[in-house]
């Protein structure tokens, strides 16, 4: 039952306009729509409800792929290629992007579905809308990302290593100029990630003025 439900918002959602570019890709249950310079999709993460054990959770998640941001940094990553690639550089649910719901529930037993079908289809064009016009080119991404770092307006992330890279890329890319102020506060937010034995950040500490050498070796 948990199939056929899961089929059938797929099925649904595929017919829809805004679904006419996206290909869907059953082993990671992804709307995606590629291009040029990269991707856009909704991830369909579902699961059963362990408590009631007959309702169906849906929680899209929406991302943004820029094939420049990341290609170059394959060669260290401790990823797995396949991994990697299927990594957006930037994602979101709901509630992130001022929505009330992240996830969608729906009874096994088809009570109520179109109603739920209705609400989870508008709410997914309505987000995935925001977010792909929102960070639709990399001069988007610098001023929503880059910008409020070097303004000290935003908190950086306290797990994870691959943002380090991909935001310091953006900003060689869009402004090279801040590229040394950028990377100093980078920095400085890696020693205190390191004193916290982050695991991703330890396994690319030793290696981290080879990679930033790099990095600074290539034109874009």
């Amino acid at each position: 039952m948990r199939r056929l439900i899961f089929n059938r918002i797929v099925d649904d959602l595929s017919k829809t306009e805004f679904f006419n570019s996206f290909r869907f890709r059953k082993r990671d249950s992804t709307f995606i729509s590629s291009n040029r310079e990269g991707w856009t999709s909704v991830s369909l993460n579902h699961w059963i409800d362990k408590y009631s054990g007959n309702l169906l959770v849906i929680y899209p998640i929406y991302g943004v792929k820029f094939y420049v941001l990341s290609k170059w940094f394959e060669k260290f990553s401790f990823k797995s290629i396949k991994d990697q690639r299927d990594n957006y550089n930037i994602g979101f649910v709901g509630t992130m992007i001022n929505h009330s719901i992240d996830k969608f529930v729906f009874e096994l037993n088809g009570y109520g579905f179109e109603d739920d079908l209705k609400l989870l289809r508008n709410e997914i064009i309505e987000c995935a809308n925001y977010v792909f016009n929102e960070y639709s080119t990399l001069p988007k991404l610098y001023e929503k990302i880059i910008e409020p770092i070097l303004l000290g307006e935003t908190e950086l992330p306290d797990v994870g290593a691959d943002w380090i890279f991909e935001d310091l890329t953006l900003c060689r890319i869009i402004n090279p100029d801040n590229y040394d102020k950028l990377k100093v506060i980078i920095r400085a937010h890696i020693e205190w990630m390191y004193s916290r034995k982050e695991p991703n950040i330890i396994s690319y500490y030793n290696r981290l003025d080879e990679i930033f050498s790099y990095l600074e070796s290539l034109k874009f």
